[in-house]
Parts: structure tokens; C-alpha cells; sequence
């Protein structure tokens, strides 16, 4: 019975464990007036679920750097939509990475943005509708995580 009980609570865990290990692709810079809570790992939990729903190859996935701001701080990038993408290289060795920022509460944003990158990087075309279905599984299922580092 009790290993029956450890099999049950494997399969219930595999899910959350195959996310936790998975190599981090995105990086978060918070402003300290920025409203709202938001952590890396929500950030790359978020990327591989879109990741898996559009059967994209994990290992290839861009490097993404998010920028959770104020208003104030997004005026001094001239950052003036609530959502932005960019796509910058270093320098140094020409290496491509993303950046999103999302200026004010970054509820219903982030996902867009994490979205938004993916379509760009892989050159997705989905529709309206495809896009939608997708975003709203992810935010259901980023809905049900309680993340400690956010303090909820």
C-alpha cells in the first residue's frame, strides 16, 4: 500500500519536477516600485508550458531577459506600451537573447510577451484562435502554482 501511495504521489509530482530542472532561459530585472509580484521561476515555468503546447524543442528555446517596471523606470527606456519585445545581441560575441518588458502589473502581460517571443524566434504564424486557446491553457494553469517567492 505504501509503495502504491509513493508510485501516486510520483506521477502527481513528475510534472512539477520536469519543469524544476529544466535549464533557466529567462532572467528577471524588477524595478522596486514595479506593482505586483513575479519571479524567474514563474517567468520559465511559463516559457517551457508554451514551449510543450506548441511542440517546440526545449533545448533551442532563446535566452530572454524581462524587465518588470514602473511607469517611471519605462519612460527612462522610452518604453511606451505596457507590453514591449525587443530582440538585442552582446557585443562581444554576437549571441542573441530577448528582452520583454512589462510596465505595471504584470498579470496577463507576461505570458503575451514570453508568447509573443516564441512566435518571433521560431517564426510561428498561428491564428487568432490557435494563439488564444493556447495562452488561456497557460494562464489556467499559471493561475493554479502558489510560488513562495512572490509571497503568495
Amino acid at each position: 500500500m505504501k509503495s502504491i501511495v509513493c508510485l501516486v504521489a510520483l506521477l502527481l509530482l513528475a510534472p512539477t519536477l520536469l519543469v524544476a530542472q529544466a535549464e533557466p532561459r529567462v532572467a528577471l530585472v524588477a524595478s522596486h516600485d514595479a506593482p505586483g509580484a513575479l519571479s524567474a521561476e514563474r517567468l520559465n515555468r511559463c516559457l517551457y508550458r508554451l514551449a510543450r503546447e506548441w511542440n517546440l524543442p526545449e533545448d533551442k528555446l532563446p535566452h530572454i531577459v524581462v524587465f518588470h517596471v514602473s511607469k517611471r523606470v519605462a519612460d527612462t527606456a522610452f518604453i511606451d506600451d505596457t507590453l514591449a519585445v525587443r530582440r538585442s545581441a552582446n557585443q562581444r560575441s554576437g549571441a542573441e537573447y530577448y528582452e520583454v518588458w512589462l510596465v505595471g502589473s504584470p498579470e496577463g502581460k507576461y505570458e503575451l510577451g514570453l508568447q509573443n517571443v516564441l512566435e518571433y524566434h521560431f517564426q510561428l504564424t498561428p491564428t487568432d484562435e490557435q494563439r488564444t486557446k493556447i495562452l488561456a491553457k497557460v494562464e489556467r494553469q499559471e493561475e493554479d502554482v502558489f510560488d513562495v517567492h512572490e509571497g503568495k
